[in-house]
């Protein structure tokens, strides 16, 4: 149970803070990326829809989530390289409903991501 207290002596105040840690893993994010594949001579092209901007995966037991940048956004910034983030749902790799982690890490076909197709109308 979370709990402050404060002691007030003089000039001096105190703070006890008392927090409960549910659980910490360690996530690396990664920002998918698509690129578009031409799909016919006519410069007509598709590129993935991606269902969230960030994902955070843990290798090692293999867990990942999907993050958005409102959550990220909302995340404790600690350095550079971490963060503090409230997850609300982390999910295993085997089984994923996630087209960027079952393409990253599965070998059995089947799921993809949704694919945008547009063509280009003039040349660069």
């Amino acid at each position: 149970m979370n709990r402050i207290e404060t002691t007030h002596i003089e000039n001096e105040l105190t703070i006890f803070a008392y927090l409960q840690i549910i659980d910490t893993n360690q996530f690396e994010l990664i920002k998918p990326t698509a690129v578009p594949k031409r799909i016919n001579e006519k410069d007509t092209y598709a590129v993935m829809d991606f269902p969230s901007k960030f994902l955070a995966v843990d290798y090692n037991k293999q867990l990942y989530y999907d993050l958005d940048a409102a959550t990220f956004n909302r995340a404790t910034w600690i350095n550079d390289t971490l963060y503090i983030i409230n997850a609300n749902t982390i999910y295993e790799f085997r089984g994923s409903k996630n087209c960027v982690i079952h393409k990253i890490f599965s070998s059995m076909a089947g799921k993809g991501c949704i694919s945008k197709i547009f063509t280009l109308n003039s040349t660069v």
